[in-house]
């Protein structure tokens, strides 16, 4: 086991970044470099960082590049450092025990397996947010196993295999990155991880979840913003709708389409009564500009 590097992105998140870093100096055994991956903040989160934690690498981009973009500036980082394992971390994370030693000793005895994630539970209620991903491929629908469930019982159970692993907190080793490159840019934001690991799978390794160490998720902390429009911007349900029209272009096989573009079109369709009833014009918008561009955009290619 070698050093592992900590990509965090910061965007005007001075707090819960101060928090996740408290939270690894405090809980972490294993040899890491955290690495900072400013994303254009507007306010002083990014000098009040480097100010308190001077130990810890920052880099700063001078926009804020969306979660694929920002972390694989973190990623290229690592690569060129030659750090064997990176561990994508949300900065709203909170954590409360060591889960990167075992996970880093997971991947380390387990050759063809090359990103694991932990047990993420949703703060503050305790319940699992995410016990790893299943994508059912005869309708292209991305879900988190668990998600509401208690933890007690899992956390006995043994490691297992899932399709996808969620970005929240995803270690990954840099064979695989090497292998397929990092992120895809394109996605910007949401469904990255989803088709990463996807892609990480066709090339023939494997993605696990380690249900004995766990870490709590406070969620949505950059999208979330009450408005007259609710919680989530027009602009998260842009992405969304783009990103998963992505996801059905890239791992799609065309004997599943007929299914898959009908589920996809009922979906659609509720999204679209519901803003429609609560007067959320802008929503609706962005909505179908995100249909529009998942179905004709050109898809970018993945590079580190």
């Amino acid at each position: 086991m070698g050093v592992i590097g900590i990509v965090i992105l910061n965007w005007n998140s001075y707090d819960v970044v101060k928090q996740c870093i408290d939270g690894i100096q405090e809980y972490i055994c294993c040899e890491i470099e955290v690495i900072i991956v400013d994303n254009g903040s507007k306010d002083d989160s990014r000098t009040r960082l480097a100010t308190e934690f001077p130990q810890v690498t920052l880099l700063v981009n001078n926009e804020n590049l969306g979660f694929a973009r920002g972390n694989n500036v973190g990623i290229r980082y690592c690569k060129k450092k030659g750090i064997g394992q990176i561990l994508l971390l949300n900065n709203d994370t909170i954590i409360t025990e060591d889960f990167l030693t075992k996970m880093s000793a997971f991947l380390d005895d387990h050759e063809k397996v090359a990103v694991v994630q932990p047990i993420i539970l949703q703060y503050p209620t305790g319940e699992i947010w995410s016990a790893g991903g299943q994508f059912i491929r005869s309708l292209s629908i991305s879900k988190s196993i668990g998600a509401g469930e208690a933890y007690k019982k899992l956390r006995e159970s043994s490691p297992y295999e899932v399709d996808w692993v969620t970005g929240c907190c995803m270690l990954i080793k840099m064979e695989v990155i090497d292998k397929i490159g990092g992120l895809n840019e394109k996605f910007f934001a949401y469904h990255e991880d989803v088709d990463f690991c996807l892609s990480v799978k066709k090339s023939g390794f494997r993605l696990y979840c380690i249900p004995e160490v766990s870490l709590e998720h406070i969620g949505g902390y950059s999208s979330k913003k009450q408005s007259k429009d609710g919680y989530l911007s027009p602009y998260v349900h842009y992405l969304n709708a783009r990103n998963s029209i992505y996801v059905v272009r890239l791992h799609t096989k065309n004997y599943n389409l007929p299914l898959t573009i009908f589920y996809q079109a009922i979906k659609f369709g509720g999204y679209s009564a519901y803003f429609i009833l609560r007067g959320r014009f802008s929503k609706l918008k962005e909505l179908w500009r995100g249909i529009n561009d998942g179905i004709y955009d050109e898809l970018g290619q993945r590079v580190v």
